[in-house]
């Protein structure tokens, strides 16, 4: 009997004990179930929090947010991932009240790729099957965006910036826009936040392309139009910024009346358009005037040398010294005028640019100054120089100035010229050096004004103080730049520049 009593005993317990697995299992199941209706309800972030202050469940939007695999969250302690407070003051707890219910709660969330994000949290206390748990729910990316800066930073440097500030997400929704956009504008806040970005401009209206362009180069930076709420076209500088938050792709968008810089810039291209027709009427006076004196004087001098033939002394001494001067002068006018004829006309030559073999030039130059090369028993070398794109007298010029002056100022020894050129960008750099009396340094950057010699000395009175200038104007109207370096006694070095031709360039990067 004993023994039937103690069957029944263990049967019943193992029956209760068995039923309330059951219901406990089944409690269990409508606690998840339960829980995923909860997470489905809502398109925020969701994580639930036991009192252990571990985490339990997360939501797709969490593992967007955080930047972590559900498997690197779950278990773990919600402090390792969630600071309360403000790190930006250092005005923060260390930890989330998690036992009692929050709302609209400063937080910072530690994202996997270690940076700290600004957002806002709602907490509940939940119980499920006898035990508590917390529901933590972070707004959706589209405020955290507008939120995620510090609030007194937002409000000096986006809401009161003089700039008009929109940001824009990827579907090309305006998810924010500040006070001076909605004056720029004249339309509401609220109509603003409904536009899209094709409302702005014809530039944005390709919005996945725009985003693609600032996400792979930078900035995208750009002049267009905007039509007021009031029908006013204005003319807008636009700087559109790719920002990449969450997983998620968004732009700002900086716009800036630009009305007053288009009035300014007319005015100083007008102004420029002043200066070139005045400075071409200059040129045009300057080629007139060097060209009609010379007959007038080219007549004086005539008239001049044949008192000078005939009357030479037939007259007292001083009448001699007389007509010596008047002859010298007038040489000397004609010398003027002949090279400020050819400085004016490298202005109104026209660009009749072909390939020239500066090897060919320097051959050429060296051959019309073989009689000054002879008399001075100069020796000038050359490397090999490539193929240019230039007018070929005036290169030609160019390169007979350099190495006439470079044998005219010499020293008691022979002169030693040599021409070189390397490559330095998109350029020819030449080079024609020599060992030539040199030219001190208060003079340097006075060489290329017109009528400025080099030496005053009677040694060089046949100078006209055109050359060096004259070289200047052929560079620089072949697109390049010409400047020296010297040192007295020593010797000189001019160098020049020229432009590559597209050719040549094409043909070394193939």
């Amino acid at each position: 009997m004993t023994y039937i009593a103690l069957t029944l005993l263990v049967g019943i317990i193992v029956y209760h004990w068995y039923f309330r697995k059951q219901v406990a299992q089944n409690r269990l199941k409508q606690n998840e179930t339960q829980l995923e209706h909860l997470f489905l309800l809502t398109e925020d972030s969701m994580l639930i929090i036991d009192t252990n202050r571990k985490i339990v469940k997360v939501n797709e939007q969490v593992l967007k947010i955080f930047g972590y695999e559900q498997e690197e969250l779950i278990g773990k302690c919600i402090d390792d991932f969630l600071i309360a407070g403000d790190i930006m003051t250092e005005e923060n707890s260390s930890y989330i009240p998690l036992n009692q219910p929050l709302s609209n709660y400063s937080i910072y969330i530690s994202r996997k790729n270690e940076s700290y994000y600004k957002a806002f949290t709602d907490s509940k206390i939940i119980e499920l099957n006898g035990q508590k748990f917390a529901a933590l729910i972070i707004e959706s990316a589209d405020h955290l965006l507008v939120n995620q800066v510090h609030d007194s930073f937002k409000q000096f440097t986006i809401d009161k910036s003089i700039d008009a500030i929109l940001w824009v997400n990827n579907k090309a929704d305006i998810v924010y826009v500040n006070d001076s956009a909605v004056k720029l504008m004249g339309y509401r806040a609220d109509e603003i936040l409904n536009m899209h970005t094709q409302d702005l401009c014809l530039e944005l209206k390709d919005w996945e392309k725009v985003m693609g362009i600032t996400e792979q180069y930078g900035d995208c930076v750009f002049e267009s139009k905007i039509t007021t709420e009031d029908g006013v076209v204005l003319p807008v500088e636009m700087v559109v910024k790719h920002m990449g938050l969450y997983d998620n792709d968004y732009c700002c968008i900086y716009m800036r009346n630009i009305s007053n810089r288009k009035i300014e810039d007319k005015m100083v291209t007008d102004y420029a358009a002043q200066l070139e027709r005045k400075n071409e009427e200059l040129e045009h006076f300057t080629y007139i005037a060097a060209h009609s004196l010379q007959e007038p004087v080219r007549m004086i001098g005539s008239f001049t040398q044949l008192l000078n033939e005939r009357y030479k002394g037939h007259l007292d001494d001083q009448a001699d010294e007389f007509i010596t001067f008047v002859v010298e002068g007038v040489n000397k006018m004609q010398s003027l005028l002949r090279d400020l004829a050819r400085y004016s006309n490298i202005s109104m030559r026209t660009k009749s640019f072909q390939l020239i073999d500066a090897q060919e030039i320097a051959r050429v130059s060296l051959e019309k100054l073989k009689f000054q090369m002879e008399e001075n028993n100069a020796i000038i070398t050359y490397d090999e120089l490539p193929t240019i794109r230039g007018n070929q007298i005036e290169l030609l010029q160019l390169f007979r100035n350099l190495i006439s002056n470079s044998i005219q100022y010499r020293r008691n020894i022979p002169p030693r010229i040599h021409i070189s050129v390397e490559q330095t960008d998109l350029f020819w750099k030449f080079s024609i050096k020599d060992n030539g009396q040199g030219i001190e340094a208060n003079k340097a950057d006075k060489i290329f004004r017109i009528f400025n010699r080099l030496q005053y000395s009677t040694d060089y009175s046949e100078g006209t103080g055109m050359g060096l200038a004259i070289c200047q104007k052929i560079v620089e109207k072949h697109g390049g730049q010409i400047w020296m370096d010297s040192v007295p006694e020593v010797g000189t070095t001019f160098y020049f520049t020229l432009p590559i031709p597209a050719q040549s360039l094409y043909s070394k990067t193939a």
